[in-house]
């Protein structure tokens, strides 16, 4: 690995921010992602959090606005964490709607993702 990259990869892992510097929220996956939104580990989140505001999901690239405007469509999928009594939650997006819906509009868009 080269010196320039690991300073960056030990910079992040002080503070706790994503070694690339790449869009997403804190400490979150990269925005560019291969083969299926799998992170490092192999594993597709089940869940995964909206994007803090100004900022992009590390998944879709899609903005808290867009998904949120996905979701009260009923085009996606969300659990909301609230504790009782408390008004503030915190939203969490069904990974696997999102997915699904991103496919079915490549579906629709790109006769089914086959080369024209």
């Amino acid at each position: 690995m080269p010196f320039v990259q690991m300073v960056a990869m030990m910079h992040a892992m002080k503070n706790d921010t994503n070694p690339a510097g790449l869009t997403g929220q804190k400490g979150a996956a990269p925005a560019t992602v291969t083969g299926d939104a799998q992170g490092a580990s192999g594993l597709e989140p089940e869940f995964i959090p909206l994007p803090d505001a100004k900022r992009t999901c590390p998944y879709s690239g899609l903005t808290r606005g867009t998904l949120y405007t996905l979701i009260n469509e009923g085009l996606i999928r969300s659990v909301s964490l609230r504790r009782p009594g408390k008004s503030r939650c915190r939203r969490l997006i069904v990974f696997a709607s999102l997915r699904d819906y991103l496919r079915k509009l490549d579906a629709e868009q790109n006769n089914g993702g086959a080369v024209k």
